[in-house]
């Protein structure tokens, strides 16, 4: 038994005994020697398996170098499985009876797996050890915060209180002194699993801008209306897209994604509808179709504002109706929920004539904005740490760093292209730096080549590619584009496309035939 002076106990983690920072050459003490760091102890007894020995190792090495007068004890587990919660509190008995009747006895609730962490609770909170249980609040790498410790109060249970879960072990039918008094309120149910949602799907939420859209996204997602999700290029449209379609209770149906902008006119009918074989030159074999393929589950439409007035009389009818008709077949019912997606101001392109109302409205049923990555600027350096993160996992082949300076300058970049072009930006810097630590002068922005090279992202021709064709698409989009910087002013539209009026006229004329 162990009475000389305050005891912890810990499970060794593998962000002890240092947590290497994404930020420059910066680390920080983890969790045993933040608590050691802060506490006046004279024993740490720490529990490992065979999986964490050789930070045990590290951890009790920088224990002897910056605290010499603290005594360390090692206790070895021989648990091949480090989550075997009934395996490892069976090793841990012996040695915790060692402990038992210790004056000021205090457990790390933050380290080790998550089965690690339920045995002191369960221990702490059923009386079976004394002792304080400390949980470390790890630091933010990206503003300098150091970690801190929290003592967890048990016997008092405002960690139950404030847990929504665990307060519906009350019932009202329990005397009033035995129920928490102060029980927060459950947020509103829809909400239930919205951050795990989040965290499944890597969207990274660190802005109260950003946070009331996913919860817009999260209260929509239980009813089965169509939804619009406005936003520039790369602000993560389709990642909300699928946070819908995973909060739903389409969640196990299948979610199926179209890029309207892909679809030549003339296949609109075919690629959404579907075609009966032989219904037309080159229908060798049936084709269901986008919104059968997504029946019972969610269709998700991208760059929606891209279709032309003929596809969109078409789309209207189906989203009316609920019926699709294959080319070559018979109407046939389908239940899918619409989601739709743009970059473009589909009120504007109302008023210039290029865009129906009525589909709008049956469309924009509820709507979410997502904000530009340059109004949110306060959350750059952590969502780059965050991608930073990720990237060193899957591409890099070390691990690399950003400066303070690299944090500083990524903050101020206009970031056109949104959270898509600060990946890309990272992925570029990872390839071309030759430094583990990426500084300000190695962030590589505009892509490289591709920006020097006006023509590096035309298409490269092949077998079926028509040039003539291709080029009557680009300058069906600058025509459009014209006319959606002008608001629909023919005059100032040829001004900008170096055309004549005429010209102009005469395009627009052609897409109203067209819808016809």
């Amino acid at each position: 038994m162990i009475t000389n002076g305050r005891t912890l106990l810990a499970f060794v983690d593998y962000q002890d005994p240092y947590v290497q920072s994404l930020v420059g050459d910066e680390e920080q003490p983890g969790p045993v020697l933040t608590l050691l760091d802060t506490g006046s102890f004279e024993t740490v007894a720490l529990f490992h398996t065979p999986h964490t020995e050789a930070q045990t190792r590290a951890t009790e090495e920088a224990i002897h170098e910056r605290h010499p007068r603290v005594r360390v004890q090692l206790h070895g587990l021989g648990a091949s499985n480090p989550k075997d919660f009934s395996r490892l509190i069976g090793l841990m008995a012996p040695h915790l009876r060692h402990y038992a009747g210790s004056g000021d006895l205090s457990v790390c609730a933050s380290s080790g797996t998550a089965e690690m962490r339920a045995i002191w609770y369960l221990l702490v909170s059923t009386g079976q050890i004394q002792a304080h249980l400390l949980q470390v609040k790890p630091g933010d790498f990206a503003s300098g915060e150091r970690a801190r410790v929290v003592d967890l109060d048990v016997d008092s249970g405002p960690w139950l209180r404030q847990d929504r879960y665990l307060s519906r072990m009350y019932s009202s039918a329990e005397p009033e002194d035995v129920r928490p008094s102060m029980a927060a309120p459950a947020p509103p149910p829809e909400l239930d699993g919205l951050d795990e949602a989040l965290a499944g799907l890597e969207i990274f939420v660190d802005s109260a801008v950003l946070r009331a859209a996913a919860e817009k996204a999260a209260m929509i997602a239980g009813y089965g209306v169509p939804v619009l999700i406005g936003g520039e290029t790369g602000t993560g449209k389709e990642l909300f897209a699928k946070l819908i379609h995973r909060m739903s209770d389409r969640q196990h149906r299948p979610l199926i994604a179209v890029n309207c902008a892909a679809i030549p006119g003339e296949l609109f009918e075919s690629q959404l509808f579907g075609h009966e074989k032989g219904s037309f030159t080159g229908a060798s074999q049936k084709y269901l179709g986008r919104f059968r393929e997504a029946h019972g589950g969610t269709l998700f439409l991208d760059e929606v504002g891209e279709l032309t007035l003929s596809a969109q009389a078409k789309l209207l009818r189906v989203v009316e109706e609920g019926v699709v008709e294959p080319i070559g077949g018979q109407p046939v019912k389908v239940d899918v929920r619409l989601v739709a997606a743009t970059n473009r101001d589909l009120d504007a392109a109302v008023a210039a004539g290029r865009y129906r109302d009525d589909l709008l409205f049956r469309l924009r049923v509820c709507e979410i904005a997502l904000p530009p990555l340059r109004d949110r600027r306060g959350e750059i350096p952590h969502l780059a740490l965050k991608l930073l993160a990720r990237l060193n996992r899957t591409i890099a082949k070390r691990e690399r760093r950003l400066t303070q300076a690299a944090l500083v300058r990524l903050t101020e970049h206009s970031w056109p292209g949104n959270v898509r072009e600060l990946e890309s930006v990272l992925k570029s810097s990872i390839i071309l730096s030759r430094e583990a630590a990426i500084d300000a002068g190695d962030l590589v922005f505009g892509g490289g080549a591709s920006k020097l090279d006006p023509f590096a992202a035309l298409p490269v021709p092949v077998e079926g590619f028509n040039v003539d064709e291709f080029l009557g698409r680009v300058r069906t989009h600058l025509f459009r584009k014209a006319l959606e910087i002008t608001n629909g002013n023919q005059t100032r539209a040829a001004v900008l496309l170096g055309v004549t009026k005429q010209a102009v006229q005469q395009f627009v004329k052609t897409q109203g035939d067209k819808a016809g």
